[in-house]
């Protein structure tokens, strides 16, 4: 499930689309992630993932995601992890740009430390 909400923050925060011709060359690698389990989720639970863009490097985004059951509104997981935007073709680290690091801007955030 966090790869799914991670898919969704990249594509919002950088507008890449791997379906578009533009983007077909470039992607992302996931190289570090730590989950941490907080409380039990039973089958046929509601939740929602949240997340955002912790910092920016030179090729590179981390990002924080809080697993919540909706129901209780209590952390179920984080996730804390870094990815690197990746040329599929020369199979290496690429740059961020100058506009997606603006874009990414305006989804930093700062995670929560209560963990309730």
């Amino acid at each position: 499930m966090f790869d799914e909400a991670s898919y969704q923050l990249i594509a919002e925060a950088t507008g890449w689309n791997p379906m578009s011709d533009e983007w077909r060359h470039f992607g992302w690698a996931d190289v570090r992630h730590v989950i941490e389990y907080k409380s039990e989720v039973h089958a046929g639970s509601y939740i929602e993932i949240f997340g955002g863009i912790t910092k920016t490097g030179n090729s590179s985004i981390e990002t924080y995601y809080e697993m919540r059951n909706k129901s209780t509104n209590k952390i179920a997981a984080t996730l804390y992890g870094k990815t690197v935007y990746f040329d599929l073709k020369a199979r290496r680290a690429r740059p961020l740009t100058d506009t997606m690091l603006g874009s990414l801007q305006g989804f930093m955030m700062v995670p929560t430390q209560s963990g309730a």
